[in-house]
């Protein structure tokens, strides 16, 4: 942009635009992710046997009868406008320090652990490149500038 004859503030609205485009897009179709499951009350009581017990008192039988298989009820989908909703839930059941040492959990994952590392190596070594080339560099012909207007 600078080459093309453009101000230096252009960049900066055109990253602007993106970033609330992304923000509008980001509110629009990435919905929350916090889902609650209800807890599917058991139907067994300890009379009945178990579906392994029936299947192996009964192999010589077909059809197999399962009596002891509760079925699940989906939840009903959520609309797009209810979708929209900025807030949500607070989940009051996990402990406070367990919600911040999960996060640290991700490190004992080999690929996480291999990414964090490899990113944070080249970020780390890029910027001591930069620190250490980049004073050496404007000094030197054709910039030549003094030695006092290095220090950033």
């Amino acid at each position: 942009m600078l080459a093309g004859g453009y101000s230096w503030r252009l960049f900066f609205y055109v990253e602007a635009a993106f970033v609330g485009a992304t923000l509008i897009m980001a509110f629009l179709f990435v919905e929350e992710s916090t889902y609650h499951r209800p807890e599917i009350p058991s139907n067994q009581n300890p009379s009945t046997h178990s579906i392994s017990e029936e299947i192996a008192a009964e192999k010589s039988q077909f059809p197999i009868q399962l009596e002891n298989v509760s079925s699940t009820s989906v939840p009903p989908r959520k609309s797009f406008l209810e979708t929209l909703k900025p807030w949500g839930t607070i989940d009051h059941e996990p402990e406070f320090l367990m919600t911040i040492v999960r996060s640290f959990t991700y490190f004992c994952v080999p690929v996480v652990f291999w990414v964090i590392a490899t990113y944070g190596l080249y970020i780390g070594l890029g910027a001591l490149a930069f620190n250490y080339t980049f004073p050496i560099k404007i000094t030197a012909p054709p910039y030549n500038w003094s030695e006092v207007s290095q220090k950033l």
